[in-house]
């Protein structure tokens, strides 16, 4: 599916507005020209900037005739609406039991249920979804500090 530069121009420069707006009420430093709001509010504009330039492009693509939204040929396959509702299902799958089930377990699962999908082979998907796994948590975990849930493996980790 196509959708004219004009559409995403809007939602970006909603974004974009949205950005400034949030970051407006950051706290200032004090004896600073500059806050905590200074870096998303220079990057809310490039993305307004940006945004005007989808929707100029989109506008006259419009003129010219291209449709506002466009149906590709994977709209007709029923197996590509099986694979979007896999990534969707797998999204709302980590956001309902990583908690319980933990980072770790959950992101192998989604991957290696995603991979399998797709057609890798079993043993392969499996290997990847493990390295995968413990990949993220390291980068996540260790690298980025973001706290993940531990879930099952909490006792074994810590």
């Amino acid at each position: 599916m196509r959708f004219n530069d004009a559409l995403s121009g809007f939602v970006l420069l909603a974004l974009a507005v949205f950005v400034w707006a949030t970051a407006a009420g950051f706290p200032k430093l004090t004896g600073a020209p500059y806050g905590a709001a200074f870096f998303p509010q220079v990057l809310a504009v490039l993305l307004g900037l940006a945004a005007l330039v989808l929707i100029f492009r989109g506008i006259q693509a419009w003129r010219n005739g291209e449709a506002v939204i466009q149906a590709g040929a994977w709209v007709r396959n029923p197996a590509r609406w099986l694979g979007l509702g896999l990534i969707i299902g797998a999204l709302l799958l980590y956001s309902g039991i990583s908690a319980s089930l933990g980072f770790h377990v959950t992101v192998f699962l989604i991957a290696a249920v995603l991979m399998i999908y797709l057609g890798v082979r079993v043993w392969l998907a499996l290997l990847v979804a493990v390295i995968a796994a413990i990949t993220l948590w390291l980068f996540f975990a260790r690298v980025l500090l973001v706290p993940l849930p531990g879930g099952v493996l909490t006792s074994i980790l810590w």
